[in-house]
């Protein structure tokens, strides 16, 4: 059995994050605002306390949001971070660059498909099916790998790891909430993966 643990990581904020715009992989791809970097560095403290000098290694997905943000936490370990894009978010094809509210108002039945069916694409995109696909190999992966891993993502890849671990069907597991640089952790027991904890902000008030 290995001594697996990973702390899956969403990323800091984007104008974006904080508009409600959607954007996933294949999307505008923005960076962090100021904001975002200051809670990438509150994010690394604290992936740094929780760990208490253990040694870990620290991925991301090939978003730009989640390479700064991961930045900040591997600067803080004294590791340099990888890049994997199979932890990137999921492809929102055309509604890339829309916001939840306009979609909501333009498209309400497609909308109403995206929340309950996994096997709904928008055009141009994936559907959460595809998603854990990509996620899952990686996922298990980490988990024979051993050792710790820091994993920087989304909350697309990070609501299919604990869909994996706890038994969950996709789509009830999109109601997890997961705050900008929450921290969720799930660790390698007798019994296979257990989940320590979801959506830890510290003490901060979470922005979406």
């Amino acid at each position: 059995m290995s001594n697996a643990r990973i702390i899956l990581c969403r990323h800091a904020v984007t104008d974006f994050t904080v508009a409600g715009i959607w954007d996933g992989k294949g999307g505008a791809n923005p960076p962090l605002n100021e904001r975002g970097l200051a809670q990438a560095d509150d994010l690394a403290g604290r992936v740094k306390a929780f760990l208490g000098g253990a040694p870990a290694r620290v991925l991301s997905s090939s978003l730009a949001r989640a390479q700064q943000t991961a930045v900040a936490v591997a600067t803080e370990l004294g590791v340099s971070p990888i890049s994997d894009p199979d932890w990137d978010e999921l492809g929102f094809g055309e509604w890339d660059g829309r916001s939840g509210d306009q979609l909501r108002a333009e498209q309400p039945d497609a909308m109403l498909r995206f929340f309950s069916d996994e096997t709904f694409r928008v055009p141009g995109g994936e559907s959460h099916v595809e998603l854990h696909e990509r996620v899952r190999p990686s996922f298990e992966k980490l988990l024979e790998a051993g050792g710790t891993t820091v994993v920087v993502s989304h909350w697309g890849p990070i609501m299919s790891c604990l869909k994996m671990v706890l038994g969950l069907d996709l789509m009830p597991a999109r109601r997890l909430n997961l705050a900008a640089t929450s921290m969720t952790s799930i660790a390698m027991c007798d019994d296979g993966p257990h989940v320590e904890f979801v959506n830890d902000i510290g003490p901060r008030q979470p922005d979406h």
